[in-house]
């Protein structure tokens, strides 16, 4: 069916959008004055809900209703208002942050990472409940023991270490590891290292909830604002033969492996797909049967598969500045099924 539905609430570009069943969810983003962090919803599929600008939790249906999948209309819906710069229980508005759909605790969530609040750079990681509609701040382990949620980065070399403050990575969810992978992106140059942030066993992991009301419960963690938060660990994965350092880049896990491509370089739009084998941390090129994957290209739309094992690229910039119109199909396997290669 061809869907209809009402325009997003207000312009906006680099905003970051992921998709969970049949909704689809959108954070930040800026119209070149405004950098905004609210969290808006569309569900493509089940009962149409009334728009709405309040705090309130609206509930989310994620799965198709038969009332629907004839077609129909849709309504963009306020999830959560951006936090305001003194109040730490969401994340500050940003543009470029990164985003990807997985679980914590036993919870349906997506992450965000990093991305830029108009002055600044962020290195911050949060989950977003779509069942309750409240953020979780995940605060990170370091060298000393205190957890933090800050943009501090040390110049001790600790594997420990948050990255650096970047915008433009690859974000990907490793269900079977229950951890965030972070690739790339850029600081203050284009990178190419991976970081993954370590969670507890996703049904296990406990989410704290300050209490105002205990001081001595409530020390460092809630003077930052934060109202719920779990706890991780950032290491800095050591691979071989890394791809050369981009930003604006995909990512996802299928199975053993992080996959990533396109994007830019330092040389302009990027055409190379790699894989990361997770077990041996070495890279490869990934190979693509079938149709050659003929433009490079920096800012596509990439859109994959709850089980990482499909992608649909569209649109981007390629390096002689042309625009594109066409798609790109990708069926991923896994690395142990046909030697590493995907197909398309």
């Amino acid at each position: 069916p061809i869907w209809a539905f009402e325009k997003f609430p207000y312009k906006t570009s680099e905003a970051a959008m992921v998709s969970i069943g049949s909704t689809y969810f959108v954070f930040g983003g800026w119209d070149d004055v405004t950098v905004r962090g609210d969290v808006h919803a569309l569900t493509l599929a089940g009962p149409a809900q009334p728009s709405t600008n309040s705090n309130t939790p609206q509930p989310v249906n994620t799965s198709p209703t038969e009332a629907n999948t004839k077609g129909g209309s849709a309504q963009w819906r306020c999830l959560h208002k951006a936090a305001s710069n003194k109040d730490g229980s969401a994340p500050a508005p940003r543009r470029g942050a990164s985003i990807s759909a997985g679980t914590l605790a036993g919870k349906q969530v997506f992450f965000i990472f990093g991305g830029c609040d108009g002055s600044r750079r962020l290195n911050d990681a949060w989950a977003f409940d779509i069942d309750s509609n409240e953020w979780i701040a995940i605060l990170a382990s370091q060298p000393n023991g205190i957890q933090s949620l800050t943009n501090s980065v040390s110049s001790t070399t600790s594997s420990s270490l948050p990255p650096v403050p970047r915008d433009g990575a690859a974000l990907a969810f490793d269900p079977m590891q229950s951890r965030l992978l972070v690739f790339g992106g850029y600081t203050e140059t284009i990178v190419n290292e991976i970081f993954e942030l370590r969670l507890d066993s996703s049904a296990n992991a406990t989410i704290s909830h300050v209490n105002e009301d205990d001081e001595s419960a409530y020390g460092e963690i809630g003077r930052t604002g934060v109202k719920s938060y779990v706890e991780a660990h950032w290491t800095r994965l050591r691979t071989t033969n890394p791809p050369l350092p981009r930003h604006g880049c995909f990512g996802l896990v299928c199975g053993h492996s992080f996959i990533t491509g396109f994007g830019s370089d330092g040389k302009g739009p990027a055409k190379n797909l790699f894989q990361l084998n997770l077990a041996d941390l070495s890279w490869t090129v990934c190979n693509v049967e079938g149709d050659e994957v003929v433009d490079a290209r920096a800012g596509a739309a990439v859109g994959t598969s709850a089980d990482g094992k499909r992608s649909l690229v569209f649109g981007g910039q390629t390096m002689d500045g042309r625009y594109l119109f066409s798609g790109l199909d990708i069926e991923w396997e896994r690395a142990e099924v046909i030697g590493g290669k995907a197909r398309r």
